[in-house]
């Protein structure tokens, strides 16, 4: 069965150093996220996929993130769908409603198309209960870990 998250892959490589420092943009980012008036919050990174491999051009880096409501969600909601339509965003109702989930999810991945974002929970963490499945935990706690974890 092939997954959601199998069926995004893209044919970007990139090199080990160009990945590394993507990652570590990725986690300054969780950082701000986590520390600004977004509606939600990052709880935990995971990288998984062929970055956790030893090629040096690994391909794209795939990484699950598990994005939490920040305590007041609906009051930080609304502030961030003001601030951006003040910004001349313009949202059908639907959109306006996944506004600030996406927001967060377009900040993390800070316009590279090689990193390759998947929300939490969903086919990471359904992903997650196969022993065979490897990933490294980057930041946060996860709220339920197999035991399948590569260091």
């Amino acid at each position: 069965m092939t997954t959601r998250v199998e069926k995004k892959k893209k044919n970007v490589a990139v090199t080990r150093a160009t990945g590394e420092k993507l990652l570590a943009g990725l986690l300054s980012r969780v950082e701000e996220v986590n520390r600004g008036d977004y509606a939600y919050y990052v709880g935990a990174v995971v990288l998984f996929g062929s970055f956790l491999t030893d090629k040096e051009r690994p391909g794209d880096i795939d990484v699950g993130v598990d994005v939490l409501q920040k305590p007041d969600f609906k009051e930080h909601a609304e502030r961030r769908v003001r601030l951006a339509e003040a910004r001349g965003r313009d949202f059908s109702w639907w959109n306006q409603l996944w506004w600030p989930l996406r927001e967060v999810i377009m900040f993390l991945k800070g316009g590279s198309k090689a990193l390759s974002i998947h929300t939490m929970p969903g086919d990471v963490y359904e992903l997650m209960k196969d022993p065979a499945f490897q990933y490294r935990l980057l930041f946060g706690r996860l709220r339920s870990a197999p035991d399948n974890t590569h260091y």
